[in-house]
């Protein structure tokens, strides 16, 4: 199950071993707390039967297989460009430039939008009385969640995406005014108390960084950073209850920190008991349904007319694991987006065997072919231009990496990045005089 689990993770490194490929560095510390540290030092199985386990492993061994086949695949295959343009086709100096001023504006409207978010909520939800209702906006959160929603969620979205390069940014200038920029929007930012996303945007600033230096030892201590950094993430609840009593669970003194890891990153422990639950129930196969319902939009309103909102990825998976039909009490879990489930898990759910292999064997067909399209262009241009290609690149593959767990909400940082990818300069339009030039021999 480790093997397969390895495979999963490191795929972006098999194709691309480049100190540039920051997907894979984020995912050597994933493959720490979320696989290595609960399956060599916890017992995420349980009461889960034999029967089911060796079935789960069965599974994760194909598609790994079936993985490995498909990654060359894309890695190898032609390129193609709908635009026909060349990305971040500008010179230098002036693109640059460009970079600095949108990184910028981006970062500074999307941190005073998330301020003025928890004015209008009323609430921070760090600070809150029942901090885990506030981080999911649930019970009596919800009301001032919906008042800010239209402000609160593009501004999260476009701050931590544009985080990474806000410290390239940093790191290059070292000037003060966009330390300071930097500082307020991380304590906004990690004020939500969503540590995943804004931890991943800091790893992969400081990946961008580190891969311009070209120097092993720097490398080298960069991921054990990230795995520090997802160690210490994974420990966040118990850390803001212990040390900052700010109550985000329950938690006994005498609990091993292996266990508290594995709290943290319950991957392996809520895989098996989600597809326990599967079989027991004897649920039938979705025939591909839970791979396009996250795509429908708004799923709280268009739910009732629509029926295959029902199978949003993660939510219809939270309602297997605590088997239940009621929306109402999965979107009240404090699961957070839902159930993370590797390919093959989610592929035989809604194909079967057949599902395990082909969704197996797209995801690593995708993976590769993200991988190439960031060798393509990372450390060969500017630091800028490399810094954002290797952010799209981490934008593509948390929203298409996985082809069972698609949602309409991951082409939101893509979009957002395109205007960097992408940079088109508003024309400036000359008028000219309506009189005739001077006569040359007036002048």
């Amino acid at each position: 199950m480790l093997l397969s689990y390895a495979v999963f993770s490191f795929g972006p490194y098999l194709v691309w071993p480049s100190r540039w490929n920051v997907v894979g560095h984020v995912q050597l510390g994933f493959f720490f707390v979320a696989y290595f540290v609960p399956l060599l030092w916890t017992d995420p199985v349980g009461s889960i039967g034999h029967g089911t386990v060796y079935l789960y492993t069965s599974i994760l061994v194909l598609g790994a297989g079936s993985y490995l086949l498909g990654l060359p695949l894309g890695f190898l295959s032609p390129r193609f460009s709908l635009t026909r343009r060349r990305l971040v086709a500008m010179p230098v100096p002036e693109y640059s430039q460009l970079f600095r001023n949108r990184v910028v504006k981006v970062a500074l409207c999307a941190t005073i939008g998330l301020l003025l978010s928890f004015v209008i909520m009323g609430y921070v939800p760090m600070f809150a009385s029942i901090p885990m209702q506030a981080k999911y906006y649930h019970g009596e959160y919800q009301a001032g969640y919906l008042r800010a929603r239209a402000l609160l969620r593009p501004s999260f979205l476009g701050l931590v995406w544009y985080l990474p390069l806000l410290v390239v940014i940093c790191g290059k200038t070292k000037r003060i005014r966009y330390s300071l920029l930097l500082f307020v929007g991380l304590a906004a930012a990690g004020a939500t108390l969503d540590r995943g996303d804004v931890g991943i945007a800091v790893i992969a600033g400081a990946g961008i960084l580190m891969a311009q230096k070209r120097s092993r030892a720097a490398f080298v201590a960069y991921l054990g950073a990230v795995v520090l950094v997802m160690w210490v993430g994974t420990l966040g609840n118990y850390l803001l209850n212990v040390y900052l009593s700010i109550r985000t669970g329950d938690f006994r003194a005498d609990n091993p920190v292996a266990e508290l890891v594995a709290d943290g990153a319950p991957d392996v422990r809520e895989g098996l008991k989600f597809f326990d639950n599967f079989e027991d129930q004897h649920e039938p196969f979705t025939y591909g349904a839970h791979f396009i319902a996250g795509l429908v939009p708004v799923q709280t309103v268009t739910m009732a007319w629509i029926p295959l909102a029902r199978y949003h990825p993660n939510l219809w998976a939270l309602g297997i694991l605590y088997g239940t039909d009621d929306q109402k009490f999965i979107r009240a879990s404090a699961s957070g987006g839902g159930l993370r489930m590797v390919a093959p898990i989610s592929g035989y759910c809604g194909l079967g065997w057949l599902g395990v292999v082909v969704m197996s064997a797209l995801s690593g067909f995708i993976n590769g072919y993200l991988a190439r399209f960031a060798k393509t262009y990372a450390g060969r241009g500017s630091l800028a231009q490399s810094a954002v290609v290797v952010t799209m690149y981490l934008a593509l593959y948390r929203w298409v990496g996985d082809p069972c767990t698609l949602v309409w909400e991951g082409f939101i940082p893509v979009a957002a990045l395109l205007w960097l990818i992408y940079p088109v300069r508003a024309r400036v339009v000359r008028v000219e005089r309506a009189w005739p030039a001077p006569s040359p021999i007036l002048s």
